[in-house]
Order: structure tokens, then sequence, then C-alpha cells
């Protein structure tokens, strides 16, 4: 008999979501703002920053707060210099 708490239970606690292409095994509870920064933390102070701006994979705008599901794909894209978030 497994424990209580097992690697099992662990794997499933965990969705798959895509950042830029990239899987990124994330917590259920996770919201989009999660994903970024365990993809990339850098990238995640961007958005904070208004440098990046975060898209689904049809390119249109989402919020970083809300919520990620499974085998979702997200793209985090740099802004030039006077696009707007």
């Amino acid at each position: 008999m497994p424990p209580p708490f097992s690697i099992i239970t662990m794997v499933k606690d965990r969705k798959t979501v895509y950042v830029n292409g990239q899987p990124v095994q994330i917590f259920l509870w996770a919201e989009v703002q999660h994903c970024i920064n365990a993809y990339d933390s850098d990238l995640y102070l961007a958005v904070q920053r208004g440098e990046a701006e975060i898209q689904d994979e049809k390119g249109d705008r989402i919020g970083w707060g809300g919520f990620a599901g499974d085998g979702q794909h997200i793209h985090v894209r740099l802004l030039t210099m006077g696009e707007d978030v």
C-alpha cells in the first residue's frame, strides 16, 4: 500500500500548460500568471512591467489572473517601443 502522499498523488494534482510552446507541469489551481512564472520568471516580470502581453492560441490578449486549463496554450510576446498593452 502506497503512503498517503505519494508521487502518484503529486502527478494527479498537476496539469500541463504550454507557454510559448514549452510544456509546464503545474498545480491544478494555477492561473495564467503562475504558468508564466514557472516557465520564465524574467518573462513574468516583463509582463508585470508592461513590457510584454499574454495571448491565447488565437492571438487574442488574455489576463494573467485567469484560470489556465489543462492543455491550454499561452503565448507571451515582448512589446516593442511604443506598443501598448
